[in-house]
């Protein structure tokens, strides 16, 4: 076991000195064809379905959740 820790500690330093920075200038504008844009319409008007009354506040969550 006193093994294990130091051996998980060498990998995790390991893997993180391989790691490149990369400047936010050049990834600010640059466009990725795989990302979905949601478009959050905000706060709603409560709704009645049937006997269930959803308020604003639940519409609104439902509304920032992604597909």
């Amino acid at each position: 076991m006193k093994k294990i820790i130091p051996i998980c500690v060498f990998f995790v330093l390991a893997v993180t000195t391989f790691a490149q920075p990369i400047p936010l200038q050049s990834i600010e504008e640059t466009v990725i064809g795989w990302t979905k844009v949601f478009k959050f319409k905000g706060v709603k008007a409560p709704q009645k379905v049937d006997d269930k009354f959803y308020s604003a506040a639940q519409l609104s969550i439902c509304d920032t959740l992604g597909s």
